[in-house]
């Protein structure tokens, strides 16, 4: 196991990959850590379906360990498997509902996928359990579920974001800018402007549009099932998804 433990700490994954799979050989009856290695071994290379064959059998000589129920869970993640990833980050949680970091993993999962109202959910529930942890007051401010303010009532004045609320103090108020600013909706995922003059319909998708967790899916398919024709075209770092459909005569 000493070759294991130096390739981990060299970062070698193709040499713990190697000694790990030469000591589950040699060994009469491999453990669960031998198999953890391995799984972590191969996650790093990115050999997923290997990575997760390891991690079940790790699973299969200590269920319920946290360690190996992380590793399929990061695994499920890494592959795509956003579902898979939920239900495992969910075993943990359940597990130690006092821990930020299950929550964390979850709100982040949901959006991704997503589902704003399940993330929400999550969070709120969290909060109630640990109203001052400042992990979840930073998703909850960094991904527009709480304001600044609210943390700042929940004894987080800053939690990460010194900045912002730096910027915000020096900024005009809203009744002192030239327009309003775009209400942010958080639990909506898009709007639909009403066309004015013309034959074309633009929705813009909004939802979680400053970060990385835009929802994914085929618009294209959608506008085809529609009977559209759907032009893309994407800003960034700046804004949301612009769909633009043209409307058959």
């Amino acid at each position: 196991m000493s070759r294991v433990r130096l390739a981990w700490a060299n970062r070698d994954w193709a040499a713990m990959r190697q000694a790990a799979e030469q000591l589950i050989v040699i060994t009469e009856t491999p453990s669960a850590p031998e198999f953890l290695a391995l799984a972590t071994a191969c996650r790093n290379l990115r050999d997923f379906d290997a990575a997760s064959e390891a991690a079940e059998r790790a699973w299969e000589r200590a269920a319920g360990s946290p360690e190996i129920t992380m590793m399929r869970a990061l695994i499920a993640f890494e592959r795509g498997d956003g579902e898979l990833a939920i239900l495992r980050f969910r075993e943990l949680a359940s597990r130690a509902p006092h821990n930020p970091r299950w929550v964390f993993e979850l709100v982040i999962l949901h959006q991704m996928l997503g589902e704003v109202d399940t993330a929400a959910h999550e969070l709120d529930a969290a909060l109630e359990r640990m109203p001052a942890d400042p992990l979840l007051w930073g998703i909850a401010v960094g991904s527009d579920f709480r304001t600044l303010q609210e943390a700042t009532k929940a004894g987080l004045p800053l939690v990460g974001y010194g900045l912002y609320a730096a910027l915000q103090d020096r900024s005009p108020a809203d009744d002192q800018l030239r327009r309003p600013l775009v209400s942010n909706q958080k639990l909506r995922d898009f709007m639909a402007a009403a066309p004015m003059a013309g034959d074309t319909l633009v929705v813009v998708f909004t939802g979680t549009n400053d970060t990385a967790g835009m929802p994914l899916f085929d618009i294209r398919q959608v506008s085809r099932i529609a009977g559209l024709q759907c032009r893309l075209s994407q800003r960034l770092p700046a804004a949301a998804v612009f769909a633009r459909f043209e409307i058959p005569r």
